[in-house]
């Protein structure tokens, strides 16, 4: 089961991979980037709305992330077991590589 679930590394990877879009459970849209998730907001400026990415950390944004997609692929879903959340992968538009061990 551990093998389904999504995990802060697989962000980073799906992050450089890039077209990755989080939805959180708020409704708001985050771009998933290699170090960070960026949302977009807009703030006024000098009397003027001006378009603003707001830089979030993986690790404060991951228990808030309800849908994770790929080019309209859904990669990986919450769900909820024994009042705790996890993100399980779909097996649809990614795939974690092994690390290679050497013996």
């Amino acid at each position: 089961m551990n093998d389904t679930l999504l995990r802060l590394s697989d962000l980073r990877q799906l992050g450089l991979e890039g077209g990755v879009l989080l939805y959180l459970q708020d409704g708001t849209v985050a771009k998933c980037r290699p170090k960070f998730a960026a949302i977009q907001k807009k703030e006024r400026k000098n009397g003027r709305l001006v378009n603003v990415e707001e830089i979030v950390p993986f690790a404060t944004i991951f228990q808030a992330i309800s849908v994770v997609k790929r080019n309209n692929l859904v990669i990986a879903r919450k769900f909820v077991q024994n009042n705790q959340s996890f993100l399980r992968l779909s097996g649809v538009g990614y795939h974690r590589k092994e690390k290679k061990r050497e013996v």
